[in-house]
């Protein structure tokens, strides 16, 4: 008997490998991938603006070419923005503008092949200066901002304007399975349905893929085991597992060779030895060495000096 209920995840339409440019963005379960593609040397900027829930908010970053001058708020001497999340901040209004510009000039989409988009929540809050949705309220007084759930139709409409905006960008869009507990299970589910009904929606579009990193969690591993001790997070296992599934889904061939080539390079490169000065690790070593200096596909200067650096540190030749 099968005590699994198994999503099949199929082969997509379009597929990428090392020689695209991955962006993603959105909810912290765009971390999990963002940080998978990057261990594996694909060429991946990772959640640039911080943790994003809303996807709004994630549309109005991806396509503003001002930053706002109208949306900085103190609170405590420290600065914010509200189109941005509070690890954006600084002890002046100047420093966080020119810090905000610095990340703005890193993230071009122009130069992005490939947007990773999670969505984590349809409840946002607005502003009630000027009516518009927040990225983050930076624990400033609740009765500035307006709860309210985004309709389905305005997240089709925002990702569609970005879809305009960049004809060349395929995007990837998931929802994230990490409970809001904030907004109560009830509310929870409610927002989940709407993201995915969005969702389905765009997914009709021919740039526009719909990865079921949700599904997965609640319905393939269906368990507590898989979920952190706050029972919302899911685990390292469960994370792996997903993105495996994602990799199957979206990289190919050459792709998943290398991702096996080089998970086998980095248990080596991970490796603790038990005598750290012993000439069977020196020889160890010398053989990663030689493998890391004959890999062609991308760049591994930074473990080729890692492992030349502890060589150089015996104190024997």
């Amino acid at each position: 008997m099968d005590f699994r209920t198994i999503i099949p995840v199929a082969f997509a339409s379009q597929q990428y490998n090392l020689s695209h440019h991955f962006l993603t963005m959105g909810s912290c379960f765009a971390e999990h991938i963002g940080n998978f593609l990057f261990n594996y040397k694909f060429q991946t900027i990772t959640n640039p603006f911080g943790t994003i829930f809303n996807p709004l908010s994630v549309c109005k970053l991806l396509t503003q070419k001002n930053i706002n001058p109208h949306r900085f708020v103190c609170r405590d001497e420290i600065w914010h923005h509200l189109d941005f999340h509070s690890s954006f901040w600084a002890t002046s209004r100047e420093n966080l503008f020119q810090k905000i510009q610095q990340t703005f000039d890193k993230v071009r989409l122009e130069q992005i092949d490939v947007l990773i988009f999670t969505l984590g929540t349809a409840w946002v809050y607005e502003w009630k200066s000027d009516n518009q949705t927040v990225a983050n309220c930076h624990k400033l007084p609740s009765d500035n901002f307006r709860k309210r759930l985004l309709e389905v139709d305005e997240i089709v409409q925002g990702i569609q304007n970005l879809l305009n905006q960049y004809p060349h960008l395929h995007i990837i869009l998931t929802v994230s399975p990490v409970r809001h507990l904030k907004d109560t299970l009830l509310g929870n589910a409610v927002s989940k349905s709407v993201l995915r009904l969005a969702c389905h929606f765009l997914s009709r579009y021919e740039r526009i893929f719909y990865f079921p990193a949700y599904e997965i969690l609640l319905d393939d591993l269906r368990d507590y085991r898989f979920y952190e001790p706050d029972m919302i997070h899911p685990t390292a296992q469960a994370v792996e597992y997903i993105c495996q599934h994602f990799s199957q889904c979206f990289l190919d061939e050459s792709a998943q060779t290398w991702i096996k080539k080089w998970k086998a390079i980095l248990q080596q490169l991970h490796h603790q030895p038990f005598y750290s000065q012993s000439k069977p690790y020196k020889s160890f070593l010398e053989n990663l060495l030689s493998t890391l200096q004959q890999i062609k596909e991308t760049d591994v200067s930074q473990e080729i000096s890692q492992v030349q650096k502890i060589l150089e540190s015996f104190s024997y030749s």
